[in-house]
């Protein structure tokens, strides 16, 4: 089974979290055609940086089981107000069966810039729904 192909020009993606698995989906989602660099892992009370990961067109989010619950969803709450991401749809991946506050589910549903997938799931699947999210952000439809 090969892995798709995106159909526009490369498109640059971010991915933050676990190292394993954002090195893992580094490579595969550069057989898929798109420019995807690791971002490192800074301390959880210094902002992300995109600089330097060229133009992002998204950033991903990988599962981060090293990080409590409540230290993640922290992180993830002052991201969503970062300059940066609100310029580009953020897919987060979200462990299966991950239990999520109302606060956390309520602030996914308002902000139209912030997606999720379970994870793990096929790289097809993941490969087809950046496609989707950039295309949309960039007003072309699928």
């Amino acid at each position: 089974m090969s892995l798709p192909e995106i159909s526009s020009g490369k498109s640059s993606l971010s991915i933050w979290g676990d190292s394993v698995v954002g090195q893992a989906l580094v490579l595969l989602l550069r057989n898929c055609g798109y420019e995807a660099n690791r971002l490192p892992t800074s301390p959880l009370d210094q902002p992300l940086s995109l600089q330097g990961s060229g133009s992002s067109s998204l950033l991903l989010i990988t599962p981060t089981p090293q990080l409590s619950l409540k230290k993640r969803q922290a992180f993830l709450s002052a991201l969503r107000n970062t300059p940066e991401t609100a310029t580009i749809p953020v897919l987060e991946l979200r462990m299966l069966g991950e239990e999520a506050q109302e606060e956390e589910q309520r602030a996914i549903r308002d902000d139209c810039s912030w997606h999720y997938v379970s994870w793990p799931c096929r790289i097809e699947v993941l490969a087809k729904r950046i496609e989707a999210l950039i295309a949309f952000q960039d007003g072309k439809l699928l």
